[in-house]
């Protein structure tokens, strides 16, 4: 009966060691990327799939203020047509601190697409008032999920804002990068 020399033996022997460790490697990075990577800004999965598109659109939008100065709050109703949702309404709630210069807002924001889908935002911002009595600011949003072919958003926008007061109407107009 023929025998191997030893020799041959430990080479074959670290042959499949190497093999071995080779088919390991090779699963883990398969697995790894089954692992859903996440967006650190608003902390949400991101399909690989998915590409940051442009956001543009503009609202008009009516608003009722109500509490004591110098802290209020707002509730805002607003329609017009934007990127992806085509025709939008946008309700929100907001919180407005007039005890500092600039005005500051903060809070939340639902936008609907004409076919019931949503995307949620929270968002900052500051205001000026001019001396023709109307109130500009700019306003950043991040995206905080979705519904419908929005489940998987994510992105942020900024919004141009033009209040007038004395109407409590305004409009917004808005700029940035979502992925869906």
């Amino acid at each position: 009966m023929y025998q191997q020399p030893k020799e041959r033996k430990s080479s074959l022997g670290a042959m499949k060691n190497k093999m071995f460790s080779f088919l390991i490697l090779l699963c883990v990075l398969i697995l790894i990327s089954f692992i859903p990577r996440t967006n650190s800004l608003t902390e949400t999965t991101v399909d690989a799939h998915q590409k940051m598109v442009p956001f543009k659109g503009t609202m008009f939008t009516s608003y009722v203020q109500s509490g004591e100065l110098p802290y209020q709050t707002a509730h805002l109703t607003g329609s017009g047509v934007t990127t992806h949702l085509g025709r939008t309404t946008v309700v929100a709630d907001v919180s407005i601190d007039f005890s500092v210069d600039p005005i500051m807002v903060q809070g939340e924001a639902t936008y609907t697409a004409a076919n019931g889908d949503t995307f949620t935002t929270t968002y900052t911002g500051s205001f000026v008032e001019n001396p023709d009595g109307t109130i500009t600011g700019d306003v950043d949003h991040v995206i905080t999920g979705g519904t419908g072919r929005f489940e998987m958003i994510s992105g942020t926008f900024s919004a141009k804002v033009v209040n007038d007061p004395a109407t409590l109407t305004g409009r917004q107009t808005f700029d940035g990068q979502i992925s869906y």
